[in-house]
């Protein structure tokens, strides 16, 4: 089985400078990319998961979304980074385009995605690792999670479930690998 880092987008790899939809306004947090690497570097398949309630807010498209999205793999790939999967959600229970305005299964907290990742990666939940800025990132069902301290107020709590918090993706892969001790999970699935 593969082991995988589940990256939450907006806060983590890249600045949220609020409904980015636009390759031009995109910017990626320092010392991300060259994290990301080191995680590639250690075995890790990478998966970024975002929430682009945006699109059911009519913010902006899909197509604009997707177009960011091809900038942003199309850059990263440049730099050596694979990035194994986007999963994106669009909804939002109260949006304003009516086909994207419902509740799913995937939409952070919720378990949708990291269960189809295993599926379609052959993953061990057990052995993969989420970082992300906000407590409804921690309960995706991994091994470990870990907090990225941000300028979002919901990033600010105490440690809840997270396994441990850091200020940056940087310094969280900074901690994890240069320990050479196994990610060892906390729980089974």
């Amino acid at each position: 089985m593969n082991r995988a880092a589940f990256l939450a987008r907006d806060e983590v790899i890249s600045v949220d400078y609020t409904y980015v939809h636009r390759w031009e306004d995109f910017s990626f947090v320092r010392g991300a990319v060259n994290a990301m690497r080191q995680l590639v570097g250690a075995g890790y398949q990478l998966i970024v998961v975002t929430n682009r309630s945006g699109i059911a807010r009519g913010y902006f498209s899909a197509d604009q979304y997707h177009a960011l999205t091809s900038r942003i793999l199309k850059s990263l790939r440049e730099q050596s980074i694979e990035i194994v999967d986007v999963h994106h959600w669009p909804h939002h229970p109260s949006g304003a385009i009516a086909c994207w305005a419902v509740d799913c299964d995937c939409h952070k907290p919720a378990l949708g995605v990291t269960l189809r990742a295993r599926a379609d990666y052959d993953l061990s939940l057990l052995e993969a690792i989420l970082i992300g800025d906000e407590p409804s990132d921690i309960a995706a069902c991994v091994g470990r999670a870990f907090l990225v301290r941000t300028d979002n107020q919901e990033s600010q709590c105490e440690l809840g479930d997270a396994d441990a918090v850091f200020d940056s993706l940087a310094d969280c892969v900074a901690s994890l690998l240069p320990s050479h001790i196994p990610l060892v999970a906390k729980a089974t699935l």
